[in-house]
This record gives C-alpha cells, sequence and structure tokens, in this order.
C-alpha cells in the first residue's frame, strides 16, 4: 500500500499529515512549537505516541536525527555524512540491520530491515521547499509507524541541509 507524508502547510510545530491510497489517516505526526531540536512524535490514530524523532543539536561531520521509542529512549540514529555531495542515509545504533540505499530524487531509496526488504521511499515534487511531500510504500503494517518515523528522520535532516545552505 502506498502511504502520502506531507507537511502541514500552516502548522507551527511542523506536523505531517500521513493517509493511505483512499485517504484514511491512522498516523499523525505532532512537532513541538519551539523545539531546538525539531522534535516529533508519531502518534496512532488515538494520539498515543508511538516513536519520537529528534536532530542532534551539534552537527558537525554528520547530520543526525534519532528515533526514539515511547518513552524517549533512542532506538536507531539516523544520519548522512555532511561534507558529501552524495545524498544517502545510514542507519545505526539500533537493534534491527537496517539499510537504505538509492536515490531520493532518481529512484528513490530502498529500504531493508534484517535483510528483508520492507518498503520504498520516494520524495515527491513540489511547488514550495517548505511542504515537503513523501511516499511510502509497504505492505508491512506492523513496521508502518517505525517506517514513518525513519521518513520523518530523514527529512528533518534535509531541513538541516536546506537551513544550513541558506
Amino acid at each position: 500500500m502506498i502511504y502520502t507524508i506531507k507537511n502541514k502547510v500552516f502548522s507551527l510545530g511542523g506536523g505531517s499529515i500521513v493517509t493511505d491510497e483512499n485517504g484514511n489517516s491512522d498516523i499523525r505526526v505532532k512537532g513541538k512549537a519551539f523545539s531546538i531540536k525539531k522534535k516529533k512524535m508519531i502518534c496512532d490514530a488515538n494520539g498515543t505516541v508511538l516513536y519520537r524523532v529528534k536532530n542532534k543539536l551539534c552537527t558537525i561531520a554528520k547530520r543526525s536525527a534519532y528515533i526514539c521509542d515511547a518513552r524517549g529512549k533512542k532506538i536507531a540514529r539516523v544520519y548522512t555524512r555532511q561534507f558529501r555531495i552524495e545524498n544517502r542515509f545510514h542507519v545505526s545504533e539500533c537493534v534491527h540491520d537496517i539499510t537504505v540505499e538509492g536515490r531520493l530524487f532518481r529512484t528513490g531509496y530502498d529500504v531493508t530491515i534484517d535483510g528483508e526488504a520492507c518498503a520504498k521511499i520516494r520524495k515527491l515534487l513540489t511547488v514550495s521547499r517548505k511542504i515537503d511531500e513523501f511516499e511510502l510504500d509497504t505492505n508491512d503494517l506492523e513496521r508502518l509507524p517505525f517506517l514513518v518515523a525513519l521518513v520523518i528522520a530523514m527529512d528533518n535532516i534535509g531541513d538541516q541541509h536546506d537551513k544550513e545552505a541558506e
């Protein structure tokens, strides 16, 4: 199933809307209005926090974001190398072996977890740089909230890059 993750146009905290092909929204992304680390919470339809995403505060050689569980414990680090032209993401400090391979605008990213292909992530072209929109193609409903958190972490890292380029 294909899910669309789109930044809200008017959101103080930088929330996002997650919808499936039928327009259903079982996952919500809430952002904090005044957050240095760009904290975002991935919640179920009832508002229960499933994952938290936050940027690493100081980035010298790598732009990083952390995915934390509902209690705030770090469970994965998503990063890209600061001084490389390519746009590749790496995942470390995780219980699972996660690889994210591909190119954001060309083919999208293929995500494998523990050797099993489980998702494809593509960034969709939008009118404004501020309104990022992603497409997440997965049939793994059990890992869907984590995959949404991964997309949000990648978007946060991209936003760090955009801010540094300005």
